[in-house]
């Protein structure tokens, strides 16, 4: 009998005696189990034998167990980087949706969108969806101001100037590089160091991450960059973010430059419309002033024209003279001698001059310009000089801002200049008509009512004291011995005193009351 048997026949004689209420196994029972005639000693070796036959059978179930929970690790830990992937790949997955959402949203934003604004907008929404968006902002040059515009900006990061001059912030180091990065505190500290970042003036926020990516036209040339700003520690950008948001930025700059082009079709239809509408108006407007009223209201589809104005010089008062302004610019005096204003100024160049703030200040240091102590001092000004069809400035059209959020750029010039021709046509137009209808009801000499407008008024006049009750009167005179004195002195003297007979009639009389030249040396007053 081998040893494994023998146990089982010792433990089954165990159970026996145990159900029998025995506690003692004596050597004869033992042998009496194993069917074999048994010595102590043999007795002796034989548990020896069972126990070590035991221990070995125990040892090899403790080795199985220790294998089975090893492979239980294993495969537990396999699951769970298997798990691991999974959800990268899941995360991987709804980002690359999200992505194609934010792209799809944003080629539809660039058609449907009726604002450059309203479009800024969207992208920072869709952007939020992908990555942390709360402090965003878009930056775009503008080359012809050689500053850095910020026409969007959320509510976050108002410590960003809407305006600065071109020089070594982050927006400039994208652009250079040409490609998103992603700029931690570290590598900050080293564009410090290298000079190739400094900090503005009136930005005194230190920037924990930052990810920017350039916005780059068909041409290849950056035109600006969009950028994220993280101020605390508990994220940073990685890799698949910095790759998610170049992607969203070669669409937003699609989008940007197919509003931009839109825009200006828009404007050039608008343009088209203005100049329509003013060669109407010079033709059909009741009076010069309705013509003004007009040309603001106009140009206010094409240019902000809240602060707006029309000057006409008076040559021969020496005086510019303010024929017209809209409510914003109350400050302008209604005259003024003809000095070192702007409107000179824009006389004198004889063409449309757009006057920056730093251009204006260099104005004023070499005298041209001597800035008026009730006039507000203008943020960006706009003019263009009136010319009439002999090449001779007149006057001048003029627009200004006072923010910090536009500027006037190339397009805005050259429309601003198309429709300050057609205005300067449109004036000599209205003025043409006005002399007409003046040399029809007044004397070209005295400037008094002729016989037409007498007739006009009388009337009227006659008119009223029927209706009323009331009388009026009439009275007419002539100067006496005016012939002989014409003939002695000639002509010039005669006018000269027709010309002071009729002040002094003016001079005499009412506002209300009319006097008249009947013709000759005859008057009539009313």
């Amino acid at each position: 009998m081998d040893a494994i048997s023998s146990a089982y026949a010792l433990l089954a004689l165990k159970c026996q005696l145990a159900v029998q209420g025995r506690t003692k196994v004596s050597p004869a029972d033992i042998a009496a189990a194993l069917g074999l005639p048994l010595t102590d000693s043999d007795l002796c070796q034989l548990l020896m034998d069972q126990a070590q036959a035991l221990q070995t059978a125990n040892d090899q179930l403790h080795a199985i167990s220790e294998q089975q929970f090893s492979d239980a690790a294993s495969h537990e830990k396999k699951l769970a980087h298997q798990f691991e992937e999974l959800r990268r790949t899941e995360q991987k997955i709804r980002r690359s949706a999200d992505i194609q959402s934010a792209l799809r949203e944003i080629a539809e934003a660039a058609v449907l969108s009726p604002s450059m604004q309203d479009l800024y907008a969207l992208v920072h929404r869709v952007v939020d969806k992908v990555l942390p968006a709360k402090l965003f902002h878009i930056n775009l040059l503008d080359e012809e101001t050689g500053e850095i515009v910020v026409p969007f900006r959320a509510d976050d990061v108002n410590f960003i100037p809407a305006r600065r001059p071109i020089g070594k912030g982050l927006t400039e180091y994208v652009m250079r590089l040409g490609r998103a990065v992603h700029v931690n505190p570290s590598e900050l500290d080293r564009l410090r160091e290298r000079g190739e970042y400094t900090l503005g003036k009136v930005q005194n926020v230190q920037v924990r991450h930052y990810l920017g990516a350039p916005l780059i036209n068909p041409q290849g040339k950056p035109f600006g960059v969009m950028a994220l700003i993280l101020m605390g520690n508990t994220h940073s950008f990685d890799m698949e973010e910095v790759a998610a948001f170049s992607i969203i930025a070669s669409q937003v700059s699609m989008a940007i430059e197919r509003k931009r082009a839109e825009q200006s079709q828009h404007r050039s239809a608008e343009i088209q419309s203005v100049l329509r509408e003013i060669a109407e108006a010079a033709v059909l407007s009741p009076s010069v002033d309705a013509l003004y009223s007009l040309v603001h209201r106009v140009i206010e589809r094409v240019l902000p024209a809240s602060l707006f104005h029309i000057k006409l010089i008076d040559e021969e008062a020496g005086e510019i003279v303010v024929v017209f302004r809209s409510n914003s610019t109350q400050n302008l005096q209604n005259r003024r001698r003809v000095g070192k204003g702007l409107t000179e100024y824009v006389m004198r160049q004889g063409r449309t001059v757009r006057i920056t703030p730093a251009e204006m200040a260099q104005l004023i240091q070499n005298g041209n310009y001597t800035p008026s102590p009730t006039n507000q001092p203008a943020r960006h000004y706009l003019g263009a000089p009136l010319i009439n069809p002999q090449g001779h400035a007149f006057g001048v059209m003029a627009l200004m801002v006072m923010g910090d959020i536009h500027s006037f750029g190339q397009e805005d010039i050259a429309a601003f200049s198309i429709i300050a021709s057609q205005v300067s046509m449109a004036i000599e137009c209205k003025r043409a008509e006005e002399q007409i209808r003046n040399m029809a009801y007044y004397d070209s000499l005295t400037q008094l009512p002729n016989r037409r407008m007498l007739n006009d008024r009388l009337t009227v006049a006659l008119a009223n004291n029927k209706r009323t009750g009331l009388y009026g009167a009439l009275m007419l005179l002539d100067l006496d011995n005016f012939k002989p004195l014409n003939d002695t002195h000639g002509h010039a003297a005669g006018d000269a005193l027709l010309m002071e007979a009729a002040a002094r009639l003016r001079n005499g009389v009412r506002e209300v009351d009319t006097v008249a030249r009947l013709g000759g040396d005859e008057f009539v007053v009313l």
